[in-house]
């Protein structure tokens, strides 16, 4: 059902999501601008480093300056570890958050 929802908002490509909070280099939580509802998001095909790992405060800061208080698109694709939704998230300017990440520290690029 919650896949639903988020496809529901997702209606021509509208950037119907406000990220209202950056977990760490490839997870955020994100609020329907329609119903209020707050989802996690696990970004897909991205593996950022894990608190206490070299690169997570950085990465960390990278997602901030990306995509906090933003509003953004979400593609879901599955649920993943922990109940995240594992999705394709595009900002502002039609550019995919994973390519962004990815542009920025290539090695975390998952296939």
């Amino acid at each position: 059902m919650l896949v639903f929802v988020l496809t529901a908002g997702c209606v021509c490509g509208h950037l119907g999501y406000n990220v209202v909070r950056v977990i760490d280099g490839d997870t955020i939580v994100v609020q329907d601008r329609v119903n209020g509802i707050r989802t996690h998001i696990r970004l897909a095909g991205y593996d950022a480093p894990e608190r206490g790992e070299p690169g997570f405060d950085e990465a960390t800061a990278r997602m901030k300056a990306l995509v906090e208080g933003k509003w953004v698109r979400v593609v879901p694709l599955k649920r993943g570890a922990y109940g995240r939704l594992v999705a394709r998230v595009i900002i502002e300017g039609a550019q995919d958050l994973t390519e962004a990440m990815t542009e920025w520290q290539p090695g975390a690029a998952m296939p």
